[in-house]
């Protein structure tokens, strides 16, 4: 088994990136496995440095960013449109710049959460964290409409669908990580991001016709 195993190494190691991805496309699905090995560590640590330094579950974060995009690039079978060739260049630098993107994307969203508005309708510099009671506030009138607030709050996540009042519930309620999320639903990351990107414009949509209302 071992031999085997060094004789099939030996032989995908003769072609190159860009040979593997077209026999991938032609139907060899061991062809991307090879780039997959090929590349993880290296994408892994590209997407480690596009991140800043501050930046939550930074660690975690690469090693999502490289599976995810590595994902989509073996997707791409599937849509002729979004394949990589050879016009575009090497497939590294293509798997790169697939991961530059996803880093960009995971930034954005992180600074979409950490202000998403919860003063229904008002000032969208507020983070939604800061609707959650803190009850060692000094003062019992800010901790009561912070309270308040609160509750209206989650009031309306009640009226969201179900499948997105459960994602924000685990994300902001019981402050789960993204991975920690989609494993407990049975999806990958991104689907928890898109998720929760989803909830947040229809929760801006509630909390807006709440104060016109009002």
């Amino acid at each position: 088994m071992r031999q085997f195993q060094d004789d099939v190494l030996a032989s995908t190691t003769r072609f190159s990136d860009e040979q593997l991805m077209q026999a991938y496309y032609d139907g060899d699905g061991d062809a991307f496995g090879e780039l997959w090995l090929r590349h993880f560590s290296s994408l892994r640590v590209h997407a480690h440095q596009c991140l800043p330094n501050h930046f939550p579950g930074r660690h975690a974060s690469s090693e999502d960013i490289a599976s995810e995009c590595l994902t989509k690039a073996m997707a791409t079978k599937h849509r002729p449109s979004a394949r990589w060739k050879p016009e575009r260049g090497a497939v590294v630098g293509w798997l790169r710049a697939m991961v530059r993107n996803e880093s960009v994307s995971l930034i954005r969203k992180q600074q979409r959460e950490a202000t998403l508005a919860s003063d229904l309708g008002g000032s969208e510099d507020v983070a939604f964290d800061s609707m959650i009671p803190d009850h060692r506030e000094t003062s019992m009138k800010a901790a009561l409409d912070r309270e308040q607030n609160c509750d209206l709050l989650w009031g309306m996540v009640s009226q969201l669908p179900e499948e997105l009042a459960e994602i924000v519930t685990l994300k902001y309620r019981d402050r789960r990580k993204h991975r920690e999320i989609a494993a407990r639903l049975g999806c990958s990351p991104s689907t928890v991001s898109r998720r929760l990107e989803n909830a947040e414009r229809k929760l801006m949509d509630l909390g807006k016709a709440a104060s016109v209302a009002g």
